[in-house]
């Protein structure tokens, strides 16, 4: 209880902060047709609901009835409710869809670096989209299977003497099963990530050797890709850290490591609406211009993103 209520009180205000920005900025690029149009930015829009979802599905579903403040709320519809439901399946399929989309940002950022012949008719509009759906159905479905099969529930912690709850499923079996699924998944998206950036990493330096003729265009390009790279590169970082602690906690039994993934989460789930406004100068001047519901307007400029360099 006490490792819990000192994460919500140290990380709680970064999140609250991250998700109101992170809503302004999903706004920002629905009310803006060259933003919305942009395969990127329908990647980016997803992850945002995503991260959202998976965050305060942590909050409000494992942390705050942990504390036993109000049990009785969440008990109020019996042990099988919505409330249980939230916690296990819903959030893992929160959780699952954030470790799929990280892995296609890390092959976005391949593409973009390693083969750019090929980037933008692979990540068009119409692939984002179907890219999309698959994750949103490979995570969906099965999570309404499993509650189907196996319902949900809450049940009081025991030797816990503030009556904290926490979330339980009829087959022992199953949730187990469930569980480490979502733990070697977080595992398995970092090893991926980290293979792709090796290969990224290892382009942009021997390209750097190639600059010494080039030209003024072509050199800008080098600096935006290497710029964008070590700003998703801190994404990954966060998504080894979160697979390292997720093992060393979960997997191997090392108990101490809860608190640092705990606190993981809420980084991994905030820290993307920073790096957009830090990364990408499209978007950054929609959202200070303090009104998304002003006019749209086109400009020349092609946008680069966090994710990867989409010319319009």
């Amino acid at each position: 209880m006490t490792s819990k209520f000192l994460v919500s009180v140290l990380c709680g205000p970064f999140t609250a902060v991250s998700t109101a920005l992170y809503i302004y900025i999903i706004i920002v690029i629905i009310r803006h047709r060259e933003l919305r149009e942009s395969a990127f930015y329908i990647i980016n829009v997803v992850m945002g609901i995503v991260d959202i979802g998976s965050i305060w599905s942590i909050y409000l579903f494992h942390r705050i009835p942990a504390l036993g403040l109000i049990s009785s709320s969440y008990l109020s519809l019996g042990p099988h409710s919505i409330f249980s439901f939230m916690c296990t399946e819903v959030f893992a399929a929160f959780s699952n869809s954030q470790k799929y989309l990280l892995m296609a940002i890390g092959l976005n950022r391949f593409t973009a670096v390693v083969t750019p012949s090929i980037h933008k008719r692979v990540w068009s509009k119409q692939h984002c989209v179907i890219l999309v759906l698959c994750i949103v159905i490979v995570n969906v479905i099965p999570a309404v299977v499993v509650e189907y099969v196996s319902p949900s529930y809450y049940e009081v912690k025991k030797n816990d003497s503030f009556g904290g709850i926490r979330c339980e499923m009829d087959s022992k079996t199953l949730y187990i099963a469930s569980f480490y699924y979502t733990a070697y998944l977080s595992v398995f998206s970092a090893t991926v990530n980290c293979c792709l950036y090796g290969f990224i990493v290892c382009t942009l330096f021997i390209n750097q050797k190639n600059l010494r003729n080039a030209n003024v265009f072509t050199i800008n390009i080098y600096r935006i890709e290497l710029k964008l790279t070590i700003c998703v590169l801190f994404h990954t970082v966060l998504l080894v850290l979160d697979g390292a602690t997720v093992t060393l906690a979960y997997l191997l039994g090392y108990k101490e490591f809860k608190v640092m993934n705990e606190i993981l989460q809420d980084l991994l789930c905030g820290c993307n609406p920073y790096l957009l406004l830090l990364f990408s100068a499209q978007l950054r001047k929609k959202v200070f211009q303090f009104s998304i519901w002003s006019p749209s307007t086109t400009t020349s400029d092609p946008v680069f993103s966090a994710v990867g360099r989409n010319p319009r």
